[in-house]
């Protein structure tokens, strides 16, 4: 509630002051009292690691699914952030795909939402919640189908 409300007083308003302000609180809150976040190939490392163990199970059958980009105004601001997004999934999808797992390209159906399936910069909205949740059905029936 309070990165809302610091949001609501420091963004949306004209001026690069406020934005400046709002850029730079943000930076600070992410620092003071956390823990260092993951490293990208930590992260990555961690979800190939993970595939693996699922592939050792026998008759088990996987949907991976990757991430998804953030709000335009989110990728102004961290200019690194969607190729980072691309080659991550691009990574899962490989691994996937050698271990005869499903994809299910989450960032694709995210982004033909546009900003409507946003209900903030990062959060997703419930429709776009129900299209995911739909093309899981239709994959999870798919592959349950080729399997009988």
């Amino acid at each position: 509630r309070r990165f809302e409300s610091f949001d609501a007083a420091t963004l949306g308003h004209e001026g690069r002051l406020r934005r400046g302000i709002n850029r730079g609180g943000h930076a600070v809150a992410g620092v003071i009292g956390r823990e260092p976040t993951a490293s990208y190939e930590s992260v990555l490392r961690t979800y190939l690691r993970t595939i693996d163990r699922l592939a050792r199970q026998e008759d088990l059958d996987v949907i991976v699914m990757g991430t998804t980009y953030l709000a335009p105004e989110l990728h102004a601001r961290l200019p690194k952030m969607r190729a980072r997004i691309i080659r991550f999934n691009a990574a899962l999808r490989a691994e996937a795909e050698r271990r005869h797992f499903g994809w299910l390209d989450k960032a694709g159906l995210v982004e033909a939402q546009g900003r409507a399936g946003l209900i903030d910069p990062l959060h997703r909205s419930a429709a776009t919640h129900r299209v995911m949740a739909d093309a899981f059905k239709a994959m999870i029936t798919e592959r349950a189908g080729a399997r009988t």
